[in-house]
């Protein structure tokens, strides 16, 4: 069997970094490394968000998942203003904190903030503050790890 490349081909990366995509979205294969454009890299979340969450379920890596679920805490308090909010959305608030610890974690100071946030958010009041930090340490966090890391075991559904 062929080994999957782990690194992006030259031509694919000189795409990426021209801007010359035309509206298309890369998506993650859920093996190789996880390369983003130095552009990008000023916009991360959006750009992960895109390119390592999947429509529908649960993402295939650590990184993904840590990016859905700041992007659905957020989309749910700041577009939804807690409509939805349930045990669910505080088991995601819960597992949140242990991504920053995985691979090259997040100092322990960042991490500290990181659980301050999430207990903050606890209860889905937000102006839209702390889910923009949730967003940011997730997006620093997959910056620091460009090697696939598995998602850890959670039993939330959303």
């Amino acid at each position: 069997m062929a080994k999957k490349r782990k690194t992006l081909p030259q031509e694919m990366k000189e795409l990426l970094e021209s801007g010359d995509l035309a509206g298309e979205v890369i998506v993650h294969d859920g093996a190789s490394s996880i390369y983003v454009p130095e552009e990008s890299k000023k916009k991360a979340f959006p750009w992960l968000w895109n390119y390592l969450v999947p429509p529908r379920g649960k993402a295939q890596t650590a990184q993904g998942e840590a990016i859905r679920i700041a992007g659905r805490i957020d989309h749910e308090i700041i577009a939804n203003g807690g409509m939805n909010w349930d045990g669910e959305f505080r088991k995601m608030l819960r597992v949140f904190p242990q991504y920053m610890r995985l691979g090259n974690p997040l100092c322990e100071e960042d991490v500290a903030e990181v659980k301050k946030i999430t207990r903050l958010l606890w209860d889905s009041r937000d102006d839209g503050t702390l889910t923009m930090q949730l967003c940011a340490y997730a997006a620093a966090w997959v910056l620091l790890n460009p090697e696939v890391l598995p998602p850890l075991e959670a039993d939330y559904s959303r």
